[in-house]
Order: C-alpha cells, then sequence, then structure tokens
C-alpha cells in the first residue's frame, strides 16, 4: 500500500473512525496487539482550494 493512498472510510466502519477521532483528539495512544505495542499517531491532511489549484497549475515558475 502506497503511503499516500487514501482509503475511504463508511458509516460500516463506525468503530475505526471513533478510534481515528479518539487519536485525533486525544494525541497519540499505544495500542498493544499479543506482544507487539505500537504508536498510533494521526495527523489530519488538508488542501485547500487555492493550494489545490496551484499545484495542478504548475507550482512555482522559474
Amino acid at each position: 500500500m502506497d503511503k499516500n493512498e487514501v482509503i475511504n472510510l463508511s458509516a460500516e466502519d463506525a468503530e475505526v473512525i471513533r478510534f481515528l477521532k479518539r487519536v485525533r483528539d486525544d494525541g497519540p495512544l499505544c495500542v498493544q496487539i499479543d506482544n507487539i505495542t505500537f504508536e498510533v499517531k494521526v495527523s489530519v491532511r488538508t488542501l485547500t482550494a487555492k493550494g489545490r489549484a496551484y499545484l495542478l497549475d504548475g507550482g512555482i515558475d522559474d
């Protein structure tokens, strides 16, 4: 899976959505699966319409 790939969640993924919102609101959380501990962090990625237009136009002109 490419790190920039977007996974679309739906209402069926309510538990995952609640978890991600909790991490977003509360900060990093530790999750343990068997004997492996993961630190889970979430950062919100947004791109404004102005930023998108800038990038689609080719960025900085030399």
